[in-house]
């Protein structure tokens, strides 16, 4: 079973670990150093071999390290020259993207428009700067949003100009965050752009084909937009998403609620067309293929019916991944099936573990960002160890030869439960380590479903869609029973996802872990496919794995106690605020949870949350809303449903007329979570931590605002202050000083930095040693404002900024200490205050990210 193809993609991979790992002045160099290495090797084993006795034996081992190096280098050179033709294609594109205010381009739709929560996202191909004096030739990718713009009135092989605002694709700065750039560059985007309406589109043409579009491609995306506007049509709510899921890979319609469900039934690989479904739809077509050629007795006697029904089963995953807009996990799948299907067609030995080491051959060459895709790890995992517990399953197979129907039906429920089985614990640890958490639920809820999406939904969607090119009412009516057999599973989903147990959140395992996990499964299928072989190795082998499994399923970091401290986390949101509090006796605080307007990405599901568990929390025992605006509760909704949430804090308003305050309102209904209004000053410990909860109270006649009339959180630790002002303003900042604000340790600026805030009086009352001010990297606000900034610099505070610093924490372990840390991609900077001899010096940890701090620990009032 393992093959060169099999062992050398491991160098391979590594090497592209390397080169996105890896920050050097000279791109190439390891490549060139690590290549001229390995030849050096090769030359060297090659001599070696040539004595006689044990000298052979070394020489080939230095050729094998030589060979291994040399993969390395090759994948290395493959992500790095990947990026560099993308980032070249798209230099023109990233150019106008640094520069402020909104363009005028010229481009082609060159996929089938999708629908968002306000308007429809188009991905264009740009070819011209429209400007003033004169135009400009441009190149790249454009993922292009459109506010208030129906998806059904553009359509691919559209040619556009448009005025867009336009920005790199960039990270949040934020641990455990969405790695957006990454699954942007995987479909070759660098650059979005925001278009604020419709009158600012129009369609100057359309053709059919084009340099970035081929004919092929318009006759597939076109008909993607008509299986679009037929599955809108015909569904509603969310059996829409999952048929749309399902036959064009587009998830818009899914409402978070249901992914959420599938999410925690461990079920979320049903909404992305994957290997699964790939195959699926391979034996279906391929199945009906040879049904229908086997009706012929002549075609049956002379013609090789299963290769023909193999070689129209290829040709229709490609054409399934066609219509799945070949989406990267649409393209793996479909290489996968290929790379199987191939090995049958010419008659090449059905080696199933090279097979899948030539699709991973061939995707990772094509695009080698893909070995950090998540779907691309789950689905290389479970296929092998489904490969390498084939020699298990091989063996229960041959206990059935000879045996009754009764027999044979309970042996296939029982290699089709192993196989979940085998699937599921293949996956857990990857699905541990990035969602930190497991279903337990997922057996038995993928026993249902994927039988049913496999023999009933899928098909049935792919039969209604070919019915309607010949008849749109029969297409539309087996298309509304598929819609009740969607329902029935969605029902599945949603009962059992609401129960408490159905899935268990942990923190994030070691890495040691993972892999002491995988070392045990491995040596298990070892063990498994000998039964009849070698009974005492075998016994050795089962305890071995059985005492790896036990060691790497110990939850370490819960067994460890954290040692109490206040830590706040002022997270990289973009234009928004979120601040995670921990709070002695490992207590959880979240004030706000972000949200990015005129987007459809969720921050709470794609930042807050993940980063709450990286931090190893379940449960958040306070909530707050500071105020009701999109940009601080947009991501709330996220947290209650993928939370415990002990109580929900608010000051009052509301915004009824906002979807996302429905949205909460609507989760903390049917979660039964306690909704505080707080109306007037409150306070209370947590420990040794004084948490301060200040209303407008006496100055409501100021507070005529949702911004005045924000919840302003004070915490008081081992002598130190933070105070977290949301977005008050001047005359909430003149009431806080007038109630006797003195000196704070630690102050979160007030409404981003905004000139309508932090007036004079208020940063003197204050006098914060760390001003931190939470802001998008290039906000169309200007944010923070600079003349703000230099308020705060008068007075010799120390500034940090969530769009240039990241994800910002204070860390107070007791009086002498304050420990600061800055997350910047995935280079960390720690610095530490503490006394020494009495004297206040600075001892800096570095983690691959520079930064000075100046002379900000000569300022820490330390007494």
């Amino acid at each position: 079973m393992l093959t060169p193809l099999a062992i050398l993609i491991i160098p391979f991979a590594i090497g592209i670990t390397a080169a996105n790992t890896w920050h050097i002045g000279v791109p190439y160099l390891p490549f060139y150093l690590i290549g001229a290495g390995a030849v050096v090797l090769l030359g060297l084993g090659a001599v070696i071999r040539g004595f006689k006795g044990d000298k052979v034996k070394t020489g080939s081992m230095v050729i094998i390290i030589g060979v291994w190096l040399i993969f390395f280098s090759l994948g290395y050179f493959d992500l790095r020259l990947s990026r560099d033709n993308v980032r070249v294609f798209s230099s023109g594109l990233i150019s106008l993207a640094d520069q402020d205010g909104r363009h005028i381009l010229t481009g082609q739709v060159i996929r089938a428009p999708v629908p968002t929560d306000d308007g429809a996202r188009l991905f264009v191909a740009v070819f011209r700067h429209h400007m003033p004096v004169k135009d400009l030739g441009v190149s790249g990718y454009l993922s292009l949003s459109v506010k208030d713009l129906s998806y059904m009135d553009i359509s691919p092989g559209d040619w556009i100009r448009f005025k867009a605002s336009l920005r790199p694709v960039r990270n949040f700065k934020t641990p455990g965050a969405f790695d957006i750039e990454t699954w942007w560059a995987t479909r070759k985007v660098l650059v979005t752009g925001y278009v604020k309406g419709p009158l600012d589109i129009a369609i100057i043409g359309h053709s059919d084909s084009s340099v970035a579009m081929g004919r092929a491609r318009y006759l597939i995306e076109h008909a993607r937009k008509q299986l679009l506007v037929a599955i809108d049509r015909v569904f509603i709510g969310d059996a829409k998403g999952f048929a749309a899921a399902l036959l064009v890979g587009e998830s818009s319609w899914l409402s978070p609620e249901i992914k959420e469900a599938f999410s925690r039934t461990g079920t979320s690989h049903l909404l992305a067309v994957s290997g699964l479904h790939m195959g699926l739809m391979a034996l279906f077509i391929g199945g009906l293929i040879r049904f229908l050629l086997l009706r012929s007795q002549w075609i049956a006697l002379h013609l090789p019916v299963k290769k023909i029904a193999t070689l129209c089963a290829l040709i229709g995953a490609i054409i399934y991944m066609g219509l799945a807009g070949l989406s990267p996990s649409a393209v793996r799948a479909t290489i996968m099936v290929i790379a199987f299907g191939a090995a049958y067609l010419f008659g090449r030995p059905q080696t199933p573990l090279n097979s899948l080491a030539i699709a991973a051959w061939c995707i990772l060459i094509y695009e080698p960002l893909d070995l950090f895709n998540i779907s691309f790890e789950l689905s290389f995992a479970a296929a092998f160890f489904l490969i390498l517990f084939s020699n298990y399953f091989f063996i229960l197979e041959k206990d059935k030869i000879g045996a009754g129907w009764l027999t044979v039906k309970i042996g296939q429920l029982r290699a089709f439960i192993l196989v979940s089985i085998v699937a599921a614990l293949g996956t857990a640890p990857l699905v541990a380590w990035y969602f930190q958490r497991v279903s337990i639920l997922s057996l038995p809820v993928n026993m249902i479903l994927v039988p049913l999406t496999s023999m009933l939904i899928l098909p049935g969607l792919m039969l209604g869609a070919l019915t309607m090119a010949v008849s749109p009412v029969l297409g539309t009516y087996l298309w509304k029973v598929i819609g009740y057999v969607i329902g029935f599973g969605l029902n599945i989903v949603n009962h059992v996802s609401v129960l408490d147990w159905a899935a268990i959140s942990m923190p994030r395992p070691i890495i040691w872990q993972v892999v002491l996990f995988y070392f045990a499964f491995i040596l298990l299928a070892f063990a498994l496919g000998s039964l009849n072989e070698r009974k005492k190795v075998q016994v050795v082998v089962l305890a071995l794995a059985m005492v790896s499994a036990i060691v790497s399923a110990v939850p370490w970091p819960l067994i460890i106690p954290r040692q109490d401290a206040l830590r706040l986390h002022v997270l990289d949101v973009g234009q928004g605020l979120s601040q995670v509090v921990e709070l002695p006796g490992q207590r959880l605080m979240v004030i706000d949870g972000g949200g990015l307007m005129g987007s459809d990405f969720d921050v709470g599901e794609r930042v807050v949350a993940p980063f709450i568990r990286t931090l190893g929390y379940s449960k958040i025992d306070i909530l707050v809303a500071s105020h009701p605006e999109y940009d601080h509760i947009g991501g709330l909704p996220a947290l209650i449903r993928g939370f415990r949430v002990g109580e929900f804090w608010t000051n009052g308003d509301s915004a009824d007329g906002t979807q996302s305050w429905q949205d909460i309102m609507k989760e903390c209904v049917k979660k039964g979570i306690r909704h505080r209004i707080l109306e007037s000053d409150e306070a209370f410990y947590v420990k040794d931590a004084l948490i301060e909860v200040m209303t407008p109270g006496g100055c409501h006649e100021l507070a005529d605002t949702f911004n005045a009339r924000c919840l302003v959180i004070m915490i008081s630790y081992k002598g130190r202050s933070m105070l977290l002002t949301g977005d008050i303003d001047k005359n909430r900042e003149a009431c806080l000083v007038s109630n006797g604000l003195a000196d704070i340790d630690v102050l979160v600026v007030p409404h981003h930095g905004s000139k309508r805030s932090s007036s004079q009086a208020f940063i003197n009352a204050a006098r914060p040693i760390l001003a931190i001010v939470s802001s998008g990297w290039r906000n169309h606000l200007g944010l923070p404002k600079s003349e703000i900034i230099e308020r705060y610099k008068d007075i010799k505070s120390r500034i940090l900024r969530t769009d240039r610093d990241g994800t910002i924490t204070v860390e107070i372990k007791d009086h002498n200490a304050v420990n600061i840390q800055l997350f910047v991609g995935s280079d960390q900077s720690v610095a530490e205050c503490y006394f020494y001899n009495k004297t206040p010096v600075w001892r800096f940890k570095w983690q691959g990210y520079y930064r000075s701090f100046g002379d900000m620990c000569d300022h820490m009032p330390f007494t």
